[in-house]
């Protein structure tokens, strides 16, 4: 098994409001059988890009640098690999679908480094 961190990514639209409580309820329970079987380490929420700071460093210089995309949300999971994690970050994407209409976004599968194995 292998490590790999999921995000969910969207651009912002304040015009859809927050996620639908239908939404948060079935990721709960999605999240629940999750880790039941074992696949899921860490799940959270982010706040909005304008509430965190990105920052880059170029020349030696650190300056702020404005957010060009906004991760809702990461999940930590074990997968067997990369089609596996692809197959888990699909599942959060069809939730959404399901759940809050309008919505629009991606999820981005990136497998750890030195993380095999539990």
């Amino acid at each position: 098994m292998m490590h790999y961190l999921l995000m969910l990514k969207s651009d912002e639209h304040p015009e859809l409001g927050p996620p639908p409580a239908e939404l948060m309820a079935a990721i709960a329970e999605h999240g629940a059988a999750m880790a039941q079987a074992g696949v899921l380490i860490s799940t959270a929420g982010l706040a909005p890009a304008p509430m965190g700071r990105r920052l880059r460093l170029e020349d030696g210089r650190t300056t702020p640098v404005p957010a060009r995309e906004q991760i809702d949300a990461y999940a930590l999971i074990k997968a067997v690999g990369d089609d596996e994690a692809a197959d888990l970050a699909g599942q959060f994407l069809a939730l959404h679908a399901k759940h809050w209409p309008g919505w629009q976004g991606e999820a981005e599968v990136r497998a750890l480094f030195g993380a095999e194995g539990a």
